[in-house]
């Protein structure tokens, strides 16, 4: 009974504690209000609503950013259609898509490694990280959690041999790509896959390459590199700097938000990683590496992670900002890379798993105890900032809920801090139009509503009752109410001094400024298509 509780139950346990502690963190710091970029939504919704089918598809399709993510886009509509865009309820979707991901995850590591659930812990703590409290805490990040899911399902779909597997992995990989621009990635690690795998790919390989190249050709035609956006070549003029950013962002999962400790993760992953490969060449003399459809796998995810983190380097590098290496929000991506070094160290520490002389063995039996040293250090800095960034947004946005309760008497400048976007006023006006977000009427008090008009509505009559809301918020939005220069309410009335002490810390999320700082103006819908854009950018 005590081995079986051992074996079984004890790694059961530890798999499931970091999601109930997950699940704990987004019930204590979760506040309901559209925040940074997730304004960029409400045009979106504007446009979805309007009933006209090309308005429709040009609204799920048009660049956010450096983005495209139509699947997210509509997910995000269907579910303020049910939820009054309650934003918390976002953030629950994406606990459940890491839930689906981490059972991904095992399909995988039982490819792997083996059955025992004991190696499993570690990845599971990964997954779950209170790191990544920016993606956690952030609904609009459900899309983060999207391509993640696509990305690992695409790969181990890819992983078997057979036309069915094949068929879902290029249906998991459209999930990815269209979800987050960095999913493209997927196209061309599954072709390394593929070619790795030495097995009899052709079919499969063809068929792959071709759905890729569709996918690349259709994303990023008509797209447009933002002009406020530095150039991609910026990084080229200051390659050290260049350098520490790509190491704090490969080591950024384990680091803990500080930016020293996130370079020495990242320096100390790239070590074991190249002395693994060193091990491995060891064995078999004259750079002769066969491979494991299993290690094969692993090592996609290394190098996937590791295109990943150039591409973050390459697009955000040039804006001059170092901190935005070890950003949360790219923890979820490059947690794939520290999972698969992970499994083929495990892999290789298997009693029989190891092959080859003596003299190759022994360092990856050292390098992976030093691995979960750094896994323990890293997570546990990592699960300790989460904690203390949760309770620090949840009061700043608590406070800046209140002025959007508010934003009537509120001040353009003191708006700004919710988005650096002028428009804000007029998206406000339309959710209060619709009773949307923060402006929603608690259930009982809709019930009695209904009950006072003679009873539930039909569908139709509701659905006709919602475009005339949508109508007159339109109407209403065209001419807002301004407030004062001085940012007083414009009615005389002191009210409560804005910004709160606390607000002033509350900074716009990288991807809310462009160079130098300045303001983003939104990219309006259907814009004329620009020139072909030939490299990714996050």
């Amino acid at each position: 009974m005590v081995k079986r509780y051992f074996r079984l139950w004890l790694p059961l346990l530890l798999i499931i504690l970091p999601l109930v502690f997950q699940v704990v963190y987004l019930g204590s710091f979760a506040v309901d209000l559209p925040w940074s970029d997730q304004w960029l939504v409400v045009p979106v919704f504007r446009a979805l609503t309007s009933g006209k089918p090309d308005r429709f598809l040009n609204a799920l399709w048009h660049q956010h950013n450096e983005h495209r993510f139509p699947l997210p886009r509509l997910f995000f509509f269907l579910l303020a259609r049910v939820t009054d865009w309650n934003v918390v309820v976002e953030m629950w979707c994406s606990v459940g898509v890491a839930v689906l991901t981490l059972a991904g995850w095992w399909l995988i590591y039982r490819k792997t490694v083996g059955t025992s659930s004991w190696g499993f812990v570690p990845i599971a703590w990964l997954v779950f990280s209170l790191g990544q409290w920016e993606n956690i805490l952030f609904g609009m990040q459900f899309c983060f959690y999207l391509q993640v899911f696509g990305t690992v399902f695409a790969l181990y779909f890819l992983s078997l041999k057979s036309w069915k597997s094949a068929i879902a992995a290029i249906l998991c990989a459209l999930v990815a790509s269209l979800s987050l621009n960095v999913g493209l990635l997927v196209w061309p690690a599954g072709v390394f896959l593929l070619l790795a795998s030495r097995a009899r790919n052709r079919p499969r390989l063809a068929a792959w390459t071709l759905v890729g190249i569709a996918t690349f050709a259709a994303y990023f035609t008509g797209y447009q590199f933002p002009q406020e956006h530095p150039p991609l070549t910026s990084g080229l003029f200051s390659p050290i700097t260049t350098a520490r950013f790509f190491l704090m962002n490969v080591g950024a999962s384990l680091g803990g938000g500080v930016k020293d400790l996130s370079l020495a993760m990242g320096v100390c992953l790239l070590v074991v990683m190249g002395l693994f490969l060193y091990s491995r060449i060891r064995r078999r003399p004259r750079l002769h590496l066969v491979w494991s459809s299993s290690d094969v796998l692993g090592a996609t995810f290394i190098l996937l992670s590791l295109f990943t983190s150039a591409v973050i380097t390459i697009a955000r590098v040039g804006f001059g900002h170092i901190d935005w290496a070890v950003s949360s929000r790219y923890t979820t991506l490059t947690a794939l890379g520290i999972i698969g070094i992970y499994m083929l160290l495990l892999k290789d520490n298997l009693p029989g798993a190891a092959q080859g002389s003596e003299s190759g063995r022994w360092l990856p039996i050292r390098l992976f105890p030093a691995l979960l040293a750094i896994l323990f250090v890293g997570l546990a800095a990592a699960n300790s900032h989460g904690v203390a960034m949760g309770k620090v947004e949840r009061e700043k946005r608590l406070e800046l809920r209140l002025v959007l309760q508010t934003f009537e008497r509120q001040s353009d400048e003191t708006l700004k801090r919710l988005l650096l976007w002028d428009g804000i006023r007029q998206e406000a006006a339309f959710l209060r139009a619709v009773g949307w977000s923060v402006f929603r009427q608690p259930t009982a008090q809709r019930l009695n509503m209904i009950q006072d008009r003679g009873g539930p509505r039909s569908p139709q009559s509701a659905s006709a009752a919602l475009l005339a809301r949508l109508a007159q918020a339109e109407a209403q939005g065209a001419q807002p109410e301004r407030a004062t220069a001085a940012g007083r309410p414009p009615t005389g009335q002191p009210g409560r001094a804005y910004p709160p002490k606390n607000v002033e810390a509350c900074l716009p999320l990288p991807r809310s400024a462009g160079a130098g700082g300045q303001p983003r103006q939104p990219m309006a819908l259907g814009n004329a298509p620009g020139p072909l854009a030939l490299v990714l950018n996050l």
